[in-house]
């Protein structure tokens, strides 16, 4: 895990600025406060930069940016490639020789081997930029399930990219006024949903797509994205090959490897019990695990402490469970909002157990997210085909849901759009996931906003779109899960709450041989009992049988306290909250 950035000057006299280059990296310190590297070309018209947490290969070798032996290719590179041995044997076979056991020298010469079609090989989490000297193009890519992020500014003729946003405002050149889709996205979802940011000269690299940039070109392309992925598991038939046992070990075996410790954080739910179990199963020898506890809820059933407590000593993990109160979270808010490289209504968790991670040692720590995404956990898999099945009949009479809507919305708040919003996936989605629905966005942003945002962000198309010709239902809601709420809220928060303290967070359930298998083997249903039957000694009951609570955080006690606690607060608030700390400090 790493910072990047880098300039190409594609369509501009001027040359690099290596100060003004310099000063983006450095603002990605806490992404690599282990080495700093900079590389301009020959001509000055390119610059690539990094800031470097070393964890494969620790010794200097890894230093970055790196080049090739005949000075063609450099690469900068954030991430991991978990079958990198495999990839470096095969490029060895073909005459290829190595000076570093990095993943960063194999990705270079696989580019060299294959050109862009060397995604195809890559097994992992990346955002990385190559320069060709010889083609004089810049080559950016960003791994399938967006675990990795990537953002450019286009100003000019003068391409930028890092790996944060906020790095990008340190350009000088990129203006800081903001996206109407940004601000209407974030209400509707809690989060930005790419490709906008928040500010409207910046962009994100979409997920599974790659950018080419030319002296007389800017080309992005798709090359594999998720519902790509499903829609060839649905015109296929795959024999078994091996079980869902062998695919869960392999995915925690690779996300293991590293030249540091490695550790897990450990609640009480299935998806990080069951990575600890697999764990131990899969021979790893000694495993760290963090638990976070709050004190307002100790002895609730939102208390996740004891029973993750039993699980470490179940599995003989050197155990570490770190509570947090009030003052805990007023000593961090100001840091934890600096943090953001865009504003989200989550990561609060993330950002207080990675900060726990790091005070216990850690460079990097495995997460159960997106457990619930392909196993089928969360309740939008059941919720919204039961509200297709009952409530699609109504929705078909002209003008009934928005009517119902109208008179109801004062009191019934996103409930009211139910018989006008189960009439399709898309609409069901929305209202399911939405925070602030179209309707209540009023509440919250002007209107002429609130129009021209919804206009440039169409969500409804959108949605439409990441499920176009995929059949199954448990596939639509996979698919609409993974390229909205996980992408776009989940894996970002993971990425810059771990990356405030240093922290490499790995997700192995996002790994794509094991989300192929499970297209492949379960197209129908699926739940999260299939993982914890792949194991060979079962989990405690009491975890097997625990009713999904999810988890929860408590902002609304740490921010009124006991003076204002009658006092209403919710999630929406919290957005209020945290959208005013971005506009105010514009």
């Amino acid at each position: 895990m790493c910072g990047i950035a880098g300039v190409f000057h594609f369509q501009s006299k001027d040359l690099v600025d290596e100060q003004r280059l310099i000063a983006i990296r450095d603002v990605m310190k806490n992404r690599g406060p282990d080495d700093q590297g900079l590389w301009l070309s020959g001509s000055s018209k390119v610059g690539l930069a990094h800031r470097r947490l070393s964890i494969i290969d620790t010794t200097s070798a890894g230093h970055q940016p790196l080049s090739d032996k005949n000075g063609r290719f450099t690469v900068t590179f954030n991430g991991e490639i978990y079958n990198y041995l495999e990839l470096r044997s095969g490029l060895e076979k073909k005459g290829y020789q190595f000076s570093t056991q990095t993943d960063t020298e194999v990705l270079l010469y696989l580019y060299a081997e294959y050109g862009k079609d060397m995604l195809g090989h890559l097994r992992g989490m990346f955002a990385f930029a190559i320069w060709d000297e010889h083609d004089k193009k810049l080559f950016l890519a960003r791994d399938t399930f967006g675990i990795k992020p990537l953002y450019y500014s286009n100003i000019d003729g003068q391409f930028y990219f890092a790996s944060q946003v906020k790095a990008l405002l340190a350009d000088k050149l990129t203006g800081q006024s903001f996206d109407p889709a940004a601000q209407v996205g974030f209400f509707l979802w809690g989060s930005v949903p790419e490709p906008s940011t928040l500010y409207a000269d910046i962009k994100a690299l979409e997920a599974g797509h790659y950018l080419e940039i030319s002296s007389d070109s800017i080309l992005k392309k798709k090359y594999c994205v998720v519902t790509q992925f499903i829609r060839k598991a649905e015109s296929s038939t795959h024999a078994a090959q091996s079980s869902l046992r062998e695919m869960l070990l392999d995915t925690v075996r690779s996300h293991f490897i590293a030249d540091v410790p490695v550790g897990i954080f450990l609640s009480s739910g299935i998806d990080s019990s069951c990575l600890l179990a697999l764990a131990r199963e899969a021979g790893i020898k000694k495993i760290k695990t963090i638990t976070l506890g709050f004190e307002e809820y100790r002895g609730t059933r939102y208390d996740e402490v004891p029973l993750a407590e039993v699980l470490a000593e179940r599995y003989q993990t050197d155990h570490q469970t770190i509570w947090l109160n009030q003052q805990d979270f007023h000593r961090e808010l100001k840091n934890l909002l600096s943090s953001m490289d865009q504003p989200t209504i989550d990561g609060v968790n993330m950002y207080f157990v990675s900060l726990a991670a790091k005070k216990a040692g850690l460079k990097v720590a495995l997460s159960g997210l997106g457990a619930d995404e392909i196993f089928a956990g969360y309740n939008t898999f059941k919720r919204i085909p039961a509200m297709l099945r009952y409530c699609r009949v109504l929705s078909f009479i002209p003008g009934l849901g928005r009517f119902l809507r109208y008179i109801t919305a004062p009191w019934l708040n996103k409930s009211a759009g139910l018989i006008e919003y189960a009439n399709d996936y898309q609409r069901a989605y929305l209202l399911n996931r939405a925070l602030f629905m179209p309707w209540q966005l009023k509440k919250v942003l002007v209107g002429s906003l609130i129009k021209l945002g919804l206009k440039q962000l169409n969500p409804l198309a959108q949605l439409k779109q990441s499920i176009a010709n995929v059949s199954t239902t448990k596939n639509k809601l996979t698919a609409l899960e993974l390229t909205n709420y996980t992408r776009n809220q989940l894996l970002r928060d993971a990425d810059w709450a771990g990356m405030a303290h240093s922290v490499e967070v790995r997700v192995p359930y996002l790994d794509l041989p094991l989300f192929q298998y499970c297209l492949n083997h379960f197209p129908e249903k699926i739940s999260k009992k299939e993982i914890f039957s792949a194991l060979s000694t079962p989990l405690p009951n009491e975890v097997t049988s625990r009713k999904k609570t999810g988890f929860f955080v408590p902002i609304r006690a740490w921010l009124l306290g006991e003076k204002n606690a009658n006092r209403a607060f919710d999630l929406k608030d919290w957005a209020k909250y945290v959208y005013r700390s971005f506009v105010s400090g514009a």
